[in-house]
């Protein structure tokens, strides 16, 4: 379980880092990734 957690917040930081400062609106045009910033996949689904 450590693993997995540890895996996910290291996936999940780098992508959130990157394309935040370089694009505001890259994995959801409709949100301007601010109600979930933390999980892009929600985003994307709303």
């Amino acid at each position: 379980m450590k693993q997995i957690s540890s895996g996910s917040e290291k996936f999940f930081a780098p992508k959130k880092d990157p394309p935040s400062p370089r694009l505001p609106v890259s994995p959801s045009p409709r949100l301007p990734v601010s109600p979930s910033p933390r999980l892009p996949g929600i985003t994307v689904l709303s």
